[in-house]
């Protein structure tokens, strides 16, 4: 009744009625209702590191996480970067892999978002886990510009492999989990990463911050992955990239346009680390292809490959003293350690594409042109230093390595049994991973 003579009163109790039901209700909202509130400041561009650091690299991609979230402090504009960092590393007391959001709100501190966590160890090797983790982020970020970031052990195409360096089984084209509770291994083919990047979004770039991506081999597996890959046809420094300079330059990125110059500006930061050879730094090599050309340089490779068909065949039946000669006409990106236990690392696998280009280009200059052609459209900036560790000596390269097939019947040559056991302890195996491969099963060898 009282309301009923004060009808101003009255409208002021409802307003304040229904604040108060807004009220209780944000105080119940769900982990969910927190995530849609936060992502109304997401940015335009969404970078996901996926760091596999269960093993012996797990202190050096820790640092770069770190780095990486003082990059996203650097920023120039509260917001212009999502950084998600899924990790899996070997650190007391945060050894259990996490799935996070880290941005940088008003008051210029960094807000820690969880997007999942996991009560037990996890294979981050496994290619559905990494498929789940891609869709869960770019669900969630659905920007315009999306990169990735590849952290682990890695040798391009290379298969399964048992390392006495390790002293266990390690796929060796990407990732290396040690998992803890069974004591497990765990890793991903080539052909497998490529199978579990394609579920997710075409990513605008991927940088390869692990050793021996910057082949063709890799490079056409990803080819409707993404648009730029960034990757070393040698092996990378322990320290990777420096994602403090790497991440506050990419977080400048307003547009497509702008990538690959902060693409390139971010390889020239990884190699003035680590180049030129001399001191403590050992040699680098870096470049960013642009993969859209992948297949014109397969195609025109493939016609090369039939046209040097009675200069090849005889090499894949020849001795170790022929191929050694044969070898070389072309510049090596691959090392034999001179460690304890004398393993062979990828001795005879890598060599500078254009060399072998120009090799078959003496009886096919028409394709070698169109090869040429396009190679240039895809290596758009490569840096090398002039000697790599104490074992090569590079004098020239193109940005990009490539396998000569008619090489892995050396298999059987001393370190190379100690090297490949479990996948190939010959030619024929070795191939027949080779043909795993969309490149090698293209090339027909």
């Amino acid at each position: 009744m009282y309301y009923a003579k004060h009808p101003l009163k009255r409208l002021m109790a409802g307003i304040l009625t229904m604040l108060a039901i807004v009220a209780c209700s944000s105080c119940k909202h769900d982990d969910d209702d927190v995530t849609k509130i936060d992502y109304e400041k997401v940015a335009d561009h969404t970078v996901l590191m996926y760091m596999v650091g269960d093993n012996n690299l797990s202190s050096l991609l820790e640092n770069n996480v770190r780095q990486a979230h003082r990059a996203i402090l650097d920023s120039v504009e509260v917001g212009a970067l999502n950084l998600v960092v899924m990790k899996d590393n070997k650190q007391s007391g945060d050894d259990l892999p996490k799935l996070y959001w880290v941005h940088r709100n008003a008051a210029l501190r960094l807000d820690t978002i969880i997007l999942q966590t996991w009560s037990e160890d996890i294979d981050m090797a496994d290619p559905d886990i990494l498929a789940s983790i891609i869709k869960t982020t770019f669900t969630r970020f659905n920007t315009p510009i999306k990169g990735l970031v590849l952290a682990s052990h890695a040798a391009g195409w290379v298969p399964v492999t048992t390392n006495h360096q390790y002293d266990s089984p390690r796929r060796k084209a990407f990732g290396y989990d040690q998992i803890n509770q069974n004591n497990l291994v765990g890793s991903i083919e080539l052909w497998d990463l490529a199978a579990a990047l394609r579920q997710g979004p075409k990513f605008d770039y991927i940088i390869a911050d692990c050793c021996h991506m910057g082949n063709a081999e890799a490079a056409y597996e990803l080819r409707d992955v993404a648009r730029y890959l960034v990757a070393s046809s040698l092996e990378v420094q322990g320290a990777g990239m420096p994602y403090r300079k790497v991440f506050t330059r990419l977080s400048r990125v307003k547009s497509l346009s702008d990538l690959p110059d902060a693409l390139d500006y971010s390889m020239r930061c990884y190699f003035d680390e680590n180049a030129p050879y001399g001191a403590s730094k050992k040699g680098a090599s870096v470049a960013l292809y642009d993969l859209t050309f992948m297949p014109q340089l397969a195609s025109s490779y493939q016609q090369l490959i039939r046209s040097n068909a009675s200069r090849l065949e005889p090499l894949a039946e020849a001795d170790p003293w022929t191929i050694t000669d044969w070898l070389d006409y072309f510049q090596p990106l691959g090392r034999e350690s001179t460690g304890s236990g004398g393993s062979v690392h990828y001795k005879y696998y890598y060599y500078d594409i254009l060399d072998v280009i120009n090799w078959m280009g003496e009886v096919d200059a028409a394709n070698a042109h169109a090869a040429i052609q396009a190679l240039q459209h895809i290596v758009l900036k490569e840096y090398h230093s002039s000697q790599f560790y104490s074992e090569i000596i590079i004098d020239h390269h193109c940005g990009m390595a490539v396998t000569l097939p008619e090489t892995l019947h050396l298999a059987n040559e001393p370190g190379y049994r100690q090297f490949f056991s479990a996948y190939a302890s010959n030619a024929a195996g070795l191939l027949a991973a080779y043909h795993h491969t969309a490149w090698g099963a293209m090339m027909g060898y």
